[in-house]
């Protein structure tokens, strides 16, 4: 089963319940993470998330409570032998900032970024574009494959069999004087869409960018009531990232990277469901599960 793991949650310091930013993902059995906070490895650990097994890691910025978990992970992952590939993307010209701080294992690969595809494999794309922040910083859209689909009572009826599926699926096929097309016995089902946008004040292309998504997490720093603060900081507020949430007509949105300065943080879900019914502000730990 594929599920979404909320790891750490809380902006620029942990708190009792909440560790730094840093997102799981596991996808048709392979283990994604988006940001890397001080402690995600032993976050790992306490939720069911096997360190050993993560394959990419995507830091959206250079600030320490975005990446410094990188470093103990990375320790870890080569005392237990490590020796399948664990490729690292960060944003383009911070390779030497990572190199000074520990000597890389042969199995990292250290991969610099910009805007656009980063990583494309058999079962899904992953999408960087630029957020608004302190320094450079960019979202990530993770989008499964699109899946084509059989109506079993058209094929039959059109007598299509063996295969002729995977022909149709490309081409058209003929059958007596008649040529069927996929449109004619089947249909195609979007892939899962996942938009990680943390650290930013809210921008049109964040819509854009998550336009549909199943779930879109994004930076929830602040309440209305400290709006300038928020701006100050290159941060959104909760009713900023529920707006960008509605105009965007995704699934759910997760609330994230949250102050420690609130204490009664239900009321953050509270303004959020405001605006935008399908909010959550998970605990770290939470997952969510599809297929």
């Amino acid at each position: 089963m594929n599920r979404l793991t909320i790891l750490g949650s809380s902006a620029s310091m942990p708190t009792k319940n909440r560790g730094l930013p840093s997102v799981s993902l596991l996808y048709n059995g392979t283990l994604l993470l988006f940001d890397c906070g001080e402690g995600t490895q032993r976050q790992m650990m306490k939720f069911k998330v096997h360190f050993g097994s993560v394959r990419y890691i995507f830091i959206s910025h250079m600030h320490l409570d975005h990446y410094l978990g990188l470093f103990g992970l990375i320790q870890t992952l080569e005392l237990n032998s490590r020796t399948i590939p664990l490729d690292v993307f960060i944003p383009k010209g911070y390779e030497n900032k990572i190199k000074s701080v520990i000597k890389l294992p042969k199995f990292v690969n250290l991969i610099p970024y910009e805007s656009g595809e980063i990583l494309t494999t058999k079962d899904f794309t992953v999408t960087a574009f630029p957020l608004e922040h302190s320094i450079e910083t960019y979202g990530f859209v993770f989008k499964g494959n699109d899946k084509k689909k059989f109506d079993k009572k058209k094929a039959d009826m059109f007598g299509i069999k063996g295969k002729m599926f995977s022909e149709v699926e490309t081409k058209s096929v003929k059958i007596g004087r008649r040529v069927i097309k996929f449109e004619d016995v089947g249909w195609v089902e979007e892939g899962f869409k996942m938009v990680y946008a943390t650290d930013t004040l809210p921008t049109k292309q964040t819509i854009t960018m998550s336009k549909d998504a199943d779930y879109l997490i994004h930076d929830s720093t602040f309440i209305e009531d400290e709006s300038d603060l928020a701006k100050d900081k290159k941060h959104s507020t909760v009713a900023e990232a529920a707006m960008i949430a509605k105009k965007a007509n995704v699934k759910k949105y997760i609330l994230y990277h949250i102050s420690p300065r609130y204490k009664n943080i239900k009321m953050l879900e509270k303004r959020a469901k405001e605006i935008f019914e399908n909010s959550i502000l998970p605990d770290d730990g939470t997952s969510f599960r599809f297929a």
